[in-house]
Formats: C-alpha cells, structure tokens, sequence
C-alpha cells in the first residue's frame, strides 16, 4: 500500500470509530487518540489535521477543534471543505463573525480544490457528484448556507440585546406601528442587490449541476443532488443502528397476496356449518375476516401470519387435497374451529394505530420554470391543479402574476431554507425516536424466541410482530417524509424574481409591486364601467 492509501486507510478507521462513538455514547477518547495519532505521524498533512478537527468538532470540542483546523486551512487554502467545517467550529463556540469571515474568503476564491480530496466523510467514492464542477456547486452551497446562518445569528443576538434593553413602555411604543410607515419601508426599502445575489445564486446551481432541486441535511447541513444519496446519508449517519435490526422485521405480504385478500374478504361468504349453527359461525368468520383486512390495511399483515392461519386450518380439518393453500381455507372450519381461531386472534387486539399520514398540503403554484440555453422559460405544470378563475393557460397565468407576493424573494428564500432545517430536524427527530422504539421490540421479540421456544405462535409472537411490522411502516413513512420537507427548491428564488420582472414589463417597465398594480388597475376598470 503507497503512503496515500496508508493514511486513508487510517482516515477511514478514524471517521468508523467516529461513528460508532457517536451511535452508542462511548470509545469517545478512544476516536480522539486515533485522530491525534494522524496528526503525530502526518503533522503537515492538511487531511490529517482536518480529520483532527472534524472528529473533535463532532465529539463535542469545537473550542479545541479550532487549532487543528486553522493549521489544516493554511496549508490547503484552496480547500471548501476544510473552510466549511472550520466555519462550523466558529459557529458553535459562537464566533460568527470569523465563520462568515471563513465562509466568503472561501467563496472568493478562484480557482478552489477538488472537494473529493477531502470527501473523507464519504467513504464509499460513488457517492461524490461524477463531475468536479457538481462538486464545487455542492461545496460553495454549503458555505453560502454557513455563512447566512452566521450572518443571521449575528443579527437576531444584536436584537434581543437591545429588545431587553427596553422598558415596558419602550417595547409598547416600538410595537406600535402606523400603516404609513409600513408602506413607506416596504415601497422605498427594496434590496435589487440581494435580489439579484440570490438569482445568481440560484442560475449558478442550476448551470453547474443541471438540478433545480437539492436536499439539505437538517443536522450537518450537507447538500445532495439525489434524493437516494440524501436517504443513505442520513441513514448511515444521523438514524442510529437501523440497517443492522431491518433484517428483524417480519416480511409483509406480496402485493399479490394482498389482491386476493381484499377480492377473497368481499366475496360471498361459503361455511361448511350446519345450518343451526350458521348464523353464529359466519357472525365470527365475518370477523376474522375483518380483522385480517384491517391488518393488511395497516400493512402489518405477515407473511408468518398468513402461513399460521393456514397451518391452523390445515390441523384442523386435516390435510385434505381440496383445502385452498391460501387464506379462504379457514372457511372450512366448523363452529368449533371457528371459536377457537377467533378467541386466538383476539390476542392480537387492539391494533396498532398508526400515524402514517401527512396532513401537510402542496401548496406550491401550478407554474413551473424551464432553463433553455440562457433564458427562463414559465409555463404551467399539468400535474398540479390549478385553482384560479378562468378556463385557459393565459387567465392563469395572469392570475398568478397578478396575485400579491407573500414575500421578496430574498426573504422567500431565507425562510424556504430556515422552513427546510426546523422541520427537517423535527422529523428526523421523530425518526430516531420510532427507530429507538422498533429496536427495543425487536430486542423483546428476539428474548421471546429463545425463552419460549414452543410456544403458540398465536400467544404472543404474532402480537408482537403487528407491533414491529407497526413501527417499521411509521418509519417508512417518516423517512418519506423527511425527503419531502428536506428538499430545496431553488425555483422559489427563480419564480419571484421573474413574476416583479415581467409585472414590471407588462405595467410599462414601472417597478411597482404586484399587489399595488393590481389595485391601480382595478380602480381604472371600476372607473371605465361608470
């Protein structure tokens, strides 16, 4: 092995001792003596040194992880990704102005490393971007999106200051605000300059990766172009000890077994009961029956469910030829049989109940945009609905450009960002919790097989592997959630921008907001009718 693919060897048990210290709360001065042993024998070794700072960062030690980093900085001037963790060391130990200061010397300059020198974090190389432009797209976002969190702390710290500086009357008489000076600021305190910073932000990304979506990590802040590669990030980095307890939960049934459940359950009902025992035998196969399909409704019916019910059949009634293979044999049963399946599967209850569903509505504009060559193009998305007066294209589109924006869109991209992090991070938040919970049942279920080798599998295995199959789906759908709210979108900058302009053009070029426009030509059209 040369000397570079030594001490990437040594990185790579560096950052895997990193994440086993992290995942189970201990082995942490163990990681910090493997980062500082880099260091010993690699001391001008800017990867080394990097390594040093990013573990102590992570541990927990931002103060210490500054020394290291900085020394690393000076030796690779050109690298993003050591000025993107050295900003985030700054950050927590609460020195923003030196992690904006870190950020925009960055970002200035000219001609910057290749981030797949220092992808030390990445271990698997295939999930670097293929093109060293992609890369450097991903980088800079991410110390754009260092830098505007620094700036905007430094700004909200400055306010509460002052806030508590206040008397009672003073915060009384600054919250009181006249409609004339709130439209005096809005109309003369426009900021072209952040609006066009933000729109060349946002072409930038666009030309350099081809994406007009990437997704941003709500813990470390890492920006993807994919959302298969955000999923595998966040899995093997921020969702603790999941891959290793997935093989635990029981397997759902094919969506061809599900077909002929919901197909077999509305069918007419057939018993082999004598007829004085019919109404009571089918009042309980009914029930069975529904009780089977609120399971596959809640997609925790298993496989090793399905197997057991027809085992129990098959015991029951004997292996006949013409018993189904399938789950319509239990209307074999007689009303003896019956009972007894019934009082085992009442075992099961109560059910799960599942939070699986999103209430959260898309309310995003039927418009989309389109980059062709150099200019942009608007045009309506079918697959979004579009709820506006008017039966074509142009009354919508019109519609739209009319409509009073919510906000300019530098603060519309601000808070699209700040609304990705806080709900990011409560949903992965959520995440860890169900995770937490699924490992413990399936800790639960492991004992239960070891200590109860013979027991039915009616009595309590089944019971508990709802409760998994449970927790697994809410997973599912928390990390599909997760995606959803974590993705940026950059045409929230691009669409405002272009709505102020062609507004401004379709109005003879004056720079009015759409709303007050509107209003004008409202007035001119009340005053045509009378």
């Amino acid at each position: 092995m040369d000397g570079g693919g030594y001490i990437r060897a040594r990185v790579k048990a560096v950052i895997d001792a990193l994440r086993t210290a992290r995942e189970r709360g201990e082995g942490k001065a163990e990681t910090l003596s493997l980062a500082a042993n880099l260091v010993k024998d690699w001391p001008q070794s800017a990867l080394a040194l990097h390594v040093l700072g990013h573990v102590r960062a992570a541990l927990g030690e931002a103060k210490e992880a500054l020394n290291p980093l900085i020394e690393s900085a000076k030796i690779a001037r050109g690298s993003l990704d050591i000025a993107f963790t050295l900003a985030r060391a700054y950050a927590a130990t609460g020195q923003f102005d030196l992690a904006v200061e870190t950020c925009e010397f960055a970002l200035s300059i000219d001609n910057p490393d290749d981030p797949a020198m220092h992808a030390f974090v990445i271990v698997d190389s295939c999930q670097l971007e293929p093109s060293k432009e992609a890369r450097l797209a991903v980088a800079k976002q991410q110390l754009r999106d260092i830098c505007a969190d620094a700036k905007s702390t430094n700004v909200i710290q400055m306010a509460r200051q002052r806030w508590n500086g206040m008397s009672e009357e003073e915060r009384r008489s600054f919250l009181t605000v006249s409609i004339k000076e709130m439209r005096a600021y809005h109309q003369g305190n426009a900021k072209p300059s952040e609006q066009l910073r933000d729109l060349d932000v946002a072409v930038d990304f666009i030309k350099a990766t081809g994406e007009w979506i990437c997704w941003l990590c709500p813990r470390c802040q890492k920006v993807f172009l994919r959302a298969n590669l955000f999923e595998l990030h966040v899995e093997n980095e921020h969702i603790h000890e999941l891959q290793e307890w997935l093989s635990s939960v029981p397997k759902r049934i094919s969506d061809k077994q599900t077909d002929f459940i919901e197909s077999w359950i509305i069918s007419r009902m057939t018993t082999n009961v004598i007829p004085t025992e019919e109404a009571e035998g089918e009042k309980i196969l009914s029930r069975i029956k529904t009780l089977v399909l609120d399971l596959n409704d809640l997609k925790v019916l298993s496989v090793d469910l399905v197997n057991n019910l027809v085992k129990f059949t098959k015991v029951w009634v004997g292996e006949e030829p013409t018993v189904p293979q399938n789950l319509s044999c239990i209307t074999l049963l007689d009303r003896g049989g019956l009972q007894v399946l019934g009082s085992r599967l009442d075992l099961l209850q109560p059910l799960p109940i599942l939070s699986t569903d999103d209430d959260e509505q898309d309310s995003r504009d039927p418009f989309d945009v389109e980059l062709v060559k150099d200019a942009f193009t608007v045009y309506i998305d079918e697959n979004v609905s579009i709820n506006t007066v008017g039966s074509s294209d142009q009354d919508a589109l019109f519609s739209w450009l009319s409509r009073p924006l919510r906000e300019d869109p530098a603060t519309s991209w601000s808070s699209m960002r700040q609304d990705c992090l806080a709900k990011g991070a409560d949903v992965l938040e959520m995440l860890n919790e169900k995770v937490a919970s699924l490992i413990e049942k399936v800790k639960h279920k492991r004992l239960l097989i070891e200590t109860h080798v013979n027991e039915d599998y009616f009595y309590a295995k089944a019971k508990i592997d709802i409760e998994i199959m449970g927790l697994d789906a809410e997973v599912d759908s928390l990390k599909i959630k997760l995606v959803k709210v974590c993705t940026y979108d950059y045409r929230a900058i691009i669409l405002p921008a272009m709505k102020y302009y062609l507004w401004a053009e379709l109005c003879n070029g004056r720079q009015e907001s759409p709303g007050h426009q509107r209003s004008q030509a409202h007035r001119v059209l009340i005053q045509s009718k009378s």
